[in-house]
């Protein structure tokens, strides 16, 4: 799936990582995923997301690419898949990352996710939380 969309989004590379380090805490977006600051599978495209990729990702059954016979994605159940072998998904692109939360018991009933603008302010705030991502992937 994560291969797929990759090619959808006209990436020209695809990298994949396993990185088992445990990260801090204290300084999280919520206390209630602190037990997701451990061994993580990281997946990296070449590519960027642009509004139609951030909605279709968010779309189950209702993928923007219906109309497209030539997008791998185009039914809108892939994304589903990857809630079977990952505690929190998150999709970190340009300058956003979303970490979503379809069973709402990560940050709070009637919230399916959360989406933050990335900046310095926000990553220094909140260190720990995206540690895993300056650590492993360099922002």
């Amino acid at each position: 799936e994560l291969i797929q969309n990759a090619d959808d989004a006209g990436a020209t590379e695809v990298k994949f990582l396993l990185d088992t380090t445990e990260y801090g805490t204290t300084s999280l977006l919520t206390q209630s995923v602190s037990k997701y600051q451990g061994a993580a599978l990281y997946c990296y495209n070449d590519s960027v997301f642009n509004d139609d990729d951030w909605e279709s990702i968010q779309s189950v059954q209702q993928s923007v690419k219906k109309k497209d016979p030539l997008r791998t994605g185009r039914f809108g159940l892939g994304f589903v898949s990857v809630y079977h072998i990952t505690d929190m998904p998150s999709i970190m692109s340009a300058d956003r990352i979303v970490f979503f939360d379809p069973f709402e018991n990560r940050f709070q009933i009637g919230d399916p996710g959360r989406e933050v603008q990335l900046g310095r302010p926000l990553l220094t705030d909140f260190n720990h939380q995206f540690l895993p991502f300056t650590e492993v992937l360099d922002v």
